[in-house]
């Protein structure tokens, strides 16, 4: 059993807006809510104070606030290929990918996957944040859900998921040989010696 090279992130092709702050504010700037935003790379960490009646625009419709979408018009009403929405009351934030799409095979599902986590490869860097979270097996059920309590964690999770597609269903075996190729050359041709374990 060979063992398989986790999929390392591309750079993307795709342009990708980032997360827009001010946008994120002037959508919460209603009588009603005081939202303060802390730290977007500790998770999107907000302070918020419900007093009567909820918020309801584009990008907050209580419980849930649009985070980000690959499009710069991108909000809850849109269709969106990958998007980040913060539940508000779990506390969690949920990412959405679109899946009314029409894919004939396993292999152009793999690909549409791959590219969407391009797209989320490419917000995490403009936005500074860790590609590399590590996921706590620590007394947790091991199971991958797209949902965590921050960012980081989420893009974890999406990749765990990306990975497993892509195993599964064993897409993309060119690309591996040509990784195994590359690494061959690595080692030079000309050592005679014997590895001994």
């Amino acid at each position: 059993m060979t063992m398989r090279m986790p999929i390392a992130p591309k750079k993307s092709t795709t342009k990708i807006y980032p997360f827009n702050k001010d946008r994120f504010r002037e959508a919460l700037k209603k009588p009603t809510w005081k939202i303060r935003l802390m730290n977007l790379r500790a998770g999107l960490k907000t302070v918020i104070d419900l007093v009567k009646k909820p918020v309801v625009n584009e990008y907050v419709h209580y419980p849930l606030v649009f985070v980000w979408g690959e499009d710069p018009h991108s909000n809850l009403y849109t269709h969106n290929a990958i998007s980040i929405i913060y539940n508000m009351e779990e506390k969690m934030f949920y990412l959405k990918i679109e899946t009314a799409v029409s894919m004939s095979s396993d292999e152009m599902w793999g690909q549409y996957l791959l590219e969407t986590f391009e797209m989320f490869t490419e917000f995490m860097r403009q936005n500074g944040l860790n590609e590399y979270a590590q996921k706590d097996m620590f007394m947790a059920e091991p199971k991958i859900e797209l949902k965590a309590r921050t960012i980081e964690e989420l893009y974890t999770e999406y990749r765990m998921f990306v990975n497993a597609y892509i195993s599964t269903f064993d897409l993309f075996p060119e690309e591996e040989e040509e990784c195994e190729e590359e690494s061959d050359d690595d080692f030079g041709e000309d050592d005679d010696d014997d590895l001994i374990i």
